[in-house]
């Protein structure tokens, strides 16, 4: 270790050191904030080495004083790489060889950035000051010291630890001492060394990306275009994953033409340079995202081998096959790999030879590289050779040789391959590799094969079970007899679990090779698959083939699925008197096809007999698989697919007794049973609902969900005699408790955007409830159900068109756009609202009356509706029913601070407002004007008062009151309370 001895800040603190025999290593100058300045004095790919001597020299100066080493150095930043946000951390070692004890103190230790002090923080793993801790002379303390840290730039500051004690000062160059503790060092391989490879030992974390940009430039120098990084991290990476993306994008931008930028990364800073070539392999081990990155990004790679044959495998498309040649015996496997794989075609068949000769006395890796890639030669001969590969002691290199064979491109490789197949059918191991290697390549060529070895199967599968189970004897009262029963008993147990993981094994190996075959035509496959179906004793295996006799045209007719069905479900019950009684044999076999078994509840009901019974219902197997779940044979998760198919299968009867039995359904199993019973139309389904939502909460949500999605009139009404229900129940008792409420919330969320009349009728009682919090909630739904029209409406331009035209007055034009909106879409009652208050304005009672008659009609009970109705019957000349009309409104309206009640208001106001203008006499005239301003004086002076000044202005139902005394006051009113109301 490098080490710092005392800088002295005065003459008499050298007097002293020289006296005492110390020397003083005075420091360099602070780090160049050119990132390149530092790299720029070594030879590329070399870090920069100290000064031998010197350091000797500052060891021996500093044997009898105090000595700080700087051990690591790290920035652990909590933002991206454009700024740091976070702390600068050190790693440290304190030796003490003087004669009296060393006490370490927080307020003795400093750092600065660019000389900008930076704040202590505590708060870091592994301190290295513990309150005051003291370092005993003779001894030594490592540990960790943190400084927050602050710096809006992306260029690396000059970083500077400082330690007074006793006024001596030992100050550090971190800059320098992160390149000193940071392993970095450079090789060059392939043609022409084309490919630098950079060794990096250390995390990639803020602080490395300006030590690797500092090589990657010195590199850029020298010439060079294609580099690998090879990263072996020393400490966990960055916690945020901002950084950790940040870092990612800005390795990615290093490969010309990424910007780092688009996909999974985070914006990030840009590297100074860019290469044709660049790869990143080690961050696997330093970031579980690495491998996302991976996918991400042609950057960056899992494994080294793999990245640096990448990295030149263009690079030996031009060089002479005698120098591919020697990098065969390279040193670095992964030239080995691309030499091989860019040249073996390229040999001749005596060169090829002599290759696999050498390759025999050479490692196993580099014999399994050659087998490997044997498949990309065209010569015959190739063929024998990897006969002789396949036979090979070592597994790997025999089946990197079967990997060959299956893929060779040697005209009589197929041949060959069928040749080993016949000759090994003993071979279980080698047939079973073969398998394997066909499927991963999905070579076609070899379905007969696969045909064979899936028949062959299924017959073995077919074979009944070996077991050394026999008929029990009654136990022996010789207690060894019967400890050599027990121990007997476990040998069998596991003997049995190893020949289930062999059959599982099995099975999904033919699973696979099924589905590769489905794409053929196999009459003889398809024989031997009905014939044996049945015969397996596996419940897996028998999956797996009955799955492919699903989806084979013509596989498996309904008798087979039948017999496979009963095959699979236990016994129906005999009835109690019935005089057939099972055997001891009978309930042996019922027992080991139906029991228990380790791991598992069941495993004769699987998902492929649950889908089998979907696909040939039988209203036989719904008692049965009821049964099932009563009697706790199956998992949880698979009961409640064994419900849905045995509801699928159930006669009427059925269906009603399970209707009785609600409470003791899953919320899955009651979601489903309603949506069946809605689905069939069950007669007492309506019935069953209503019930549910007397039950406990988890009963209600289901059935009130349910009922809304099944949306015919008679569902809904059901949810809205609940409501209205509900609604009394709360205006009697004057409000209503946290649970009440969240009923109310739920049930009136489904009827949000129904457009059932009875349904908007309830949300409109609601709406004019006594108690404020119903009304508020009710007043919410309607505005969230317009909005939500609003936003899914494919007619958004019309109603822009609309709202356009009737702001600039035209309202002829929107009459008719309106019109045309509603041969588009008849139920938007608004609509029709809003054409009947344009036909007021243009002086047509008539049409606006019947706009309103059907309005009222879709929208029954609806405050506004209702008080515009008033008005025109006004217009029509009805004044004394208009009036009355607009007084019963008003009377049904509570007077609460809502909108609807100040809304309801301003409406009777205008409803007076109109009657002055037809009243029969002044006195008449102002009766009416002086009740209209009454109404309005309430309107504005409450709380939440009227605050829309342009509407009042503009509204010709006010008209005759512009000359009121009180006119101005209500206004000025209106004025204040919009300039009051807050901004949306």
């Amino acid at each position: 270790m490098r080490s710092f001895v005392s800088q002295c800040n005065n003459r008499l603190t050298i007097a002293w050191l020289l006296l005492a025999g110390l020397l003083c290593s005075l420091q360099s100058p602070g780090f160049a904030s050119d990132e390149t300045a530092a790299a720029a004095k070594t030879k590329p790919g070399q870090q920069a080495v100290p000064d031998k001597a010197a350091e000797t020299n500052s060891d021996e100066e500093s044997a009898n004083g105090l000595k700080l080493e700087v051990l690591h150095v790290k920035i652990e930043n909590l933002s991206s790489l454009d700024v740091i946000h976070g702390q600068l951390v050190v790693q440290v070692s304190i030796t003490n060889n003087t004669a009296t004890t060393c006490t370490l103190d927080a307020a003795d230790f400093a750092a600065s950035l660019n000389q900008t002090p930076c704040d202590f923080n505590p708060a870091v793993p592994e301190p290295l000051i513990v309150r005051n801790t003291e370092i005993p002379p003779g001894e030594s303390r490592v540990g960790s010291l943190a400084f927050n840290v602050r710096f809006a730039s992306s260029k690396e500051p000059n970083m500077v630890l400082t330690w007074n004690y006793d006024g001596t000062v030992f100050e550090a160059d971190l800059n320098a001492e992160a390149r000193r503790t940071t392993k970095i060092s450079t090789s060059h391989v392939g043609p022409d060394d084309c490919l630098a490879i950079v060794e990096f030992h250390r995390t990639v974390d803020h602080l490395g990306v300006w030590l690797i940009s500092e090589q990657l430039q010195a590199l850029k120098r020298s010439g060079n275009e294609r580099v690998l990084l090879s990263v072996h991290p020393k400490d966990p990476p960055p916690n945020l994953y901002s950084m950790r993306s940040s870092i990612a994008g800005w390795l990615a931008s290093v490969q010309a033409g990424q910007n780092g930028q688009r996909g999974v990364f985070s914006k990030t800073l840009q590297a100074p340079v860019q290469f044709e070539s660049f790869h990143v392999v080690g961050m696997a081990t330093q970031t579980s995202q690495s491998g996302y990155y991976a996918r991400q990004s042609p950057v960056f790679k899992t494994d080294r081998d793999r990245a640096i044959a990448d990295s030149l495998r263009l690079a030996y498309n031009h060089v002479p096959l005698e120098d591919a040649l020697r990098d065969l015996a390279h040193e670095e496997p992964g030239v080995q790999l691309v030499a091989i794989e860019a040249n073996l075609d390229r040999l001749t068949e005596p060169q090829l030879q002599e290759v696999v000769r050498q390759a025999k006395n050479r490692t196993t890796d580099y014999q399994v590289l050659v087998a490997k890639n044997l498949f990309r030669v065209p010569f015959p001969s190739v063929a024998e050779t990897l006969i002789e590969l396949v036979q090979h002691e070592d597994k790997q290199v025999s089946e990197a040789a079967v990997e060959s064979l299956v893929k060779s491109v040697s005209p009589n490789s197929v041949a060959t391959l069928n040749k080993i197949w016949r000759d090994g059918k003993d071979d279980h191991v080698l047939r079973e590799v073969i398998v394997k290697k066909v499927l991963e390549s999905s070579d076609h060529r070899h379905s007969r094969l696969l045909t064979d070895y899936a028949i062959s199967q299924l017959r073995r599968f077919s074979e009944p079970p070996t077991s050394a189970n026999e008929d029990a004897d009654e136990e022996d009262s010789d207690s060894d007899e019967a400890a050599d029963k027990s121990e007997a008993a476990a040998e069998q147990a596991i003997a049995a679990k190893e020949e289930a993981r062999a059959i599982a094994r099995a099975s999904q190996s033919l699973s696979k090779v099924l589905v590769f075959l489905q794409a053929h035509d196999n009459d003889q496959l398809l024989s031997v698959a009905r014939e044996t179906l049945l015969e397996i004793h596996d419940p897996v295996a028998q999956d797996v083939l009955m799955s492919y006799l699903l989806r084979s045209p013509d596989g498996a007719d309904e008798a087979l699925a039948t017999a496979y069905i009963e095959q699979r479900l236990p016994p129906e019950a005999a009835s109690d008197d019935s005089p057939d009684q099972l055997t001891k044999q009978q309930t042996k076999a019922l027992n080991d096809r139906l029991g228990p078994r380790p791991g598992s509840h069941n495993r004769m009901m699987t998902g492929q007999v649950l889908q089998t019974i979907r696909k040939y219902p039988d209203t036989r197997y719904a008692d049965r698989l009821l049964n099932l779940i009563e009697s706790e044979a199956v998992t949880s998760n698979t009961a409640t697919q064994v419900f849905r198919t045995a509801v699928r299968c159930a006669d009427h009867q059925c269906i009603t007794e399970l209707t009785e039995n609600i409470e003791e359904m899953s919320s899955d199993q009651l979601g489903f049973l309603l949506g069946h019973l809605s689905g069939m139309n069950h007669p007492s389904w309506l019935q069953t609902a209503t019930a549910c939502l007397q039950k406990d909460i988890r009963v209600q949500n289901i059935a009130l969900s349910t009922l809304s999605r099944q949306g015919t009139p008679e569902s809904i009404q059901v949810v809205v005699d609940f409501l209205e229900a509900l609604r009394l129940k709360i205006d009697d008792a004057d409000g209503f408790d946290s649970a009440t409420q969240s009923l109310f919330a739920r049930t009136l969320e489904q009827l949000k955007n129904v457009t059932y009349p009875e349904a908007r009728r309830i949300v409109n009682r609601c709406h004019r409830s006594s108690v404020l919090k119903l009304s508020d909630m009710a007043d919410n739904c309607i505005d969230e159900g317009t909005r939500s029209y609003f936003r899914s409406t494919p007619y958004q331009a019309d109603f822009k068109k609309i709202f356009e035209l009737r702001n600039a007055g035209e309202h002829e034009e929107a009459i008719k756009a309106i019109s045309e909106l509603l041969e588009k879409d008849p139920f938007y009652t608004s609509l029709y609202v809003s054409r009947a208050s344009l036909y007021l304005r243009t002086d047509h009672p008539e049409p606006a009356m019947k706009d309103l008659q059907i309005a009222a009609r879709q929208n029954p009970e609806d405050a506004v509706i209702e008080s515009i109705s008033a008005i025109a019957q006004v217009r029509l000349g009805n004044v004394e029913q208009g009036i009355a009309e607009a007084e019963a409104q008003f009377e049904k309206i509570p007077d609460l601070t809502t909108q609807l009640r100040r809304d309801t208001i301003y409406n009777t106001a205008c409803v007076y407002g109109r009657a002055s203008e037809v009243a029969p006499n002044t006195e008449v005239q102002a009766k009416y004007e002086q009740r209209a301003i009454t109404l309005l004086q309430d309107c504005t002076n409450r709380k939440g008062g009227f605050d829309d000044l342009e509407h009042l202005l503009d509204d010709p139902d006010l008209k005759m009151l512009h000359q009121h005394p009180d006119w101005q006051a209500i206004v000025d009113k209106v004025r204040e309370n919009e300039k009051a109301k807050p901004k949306p």
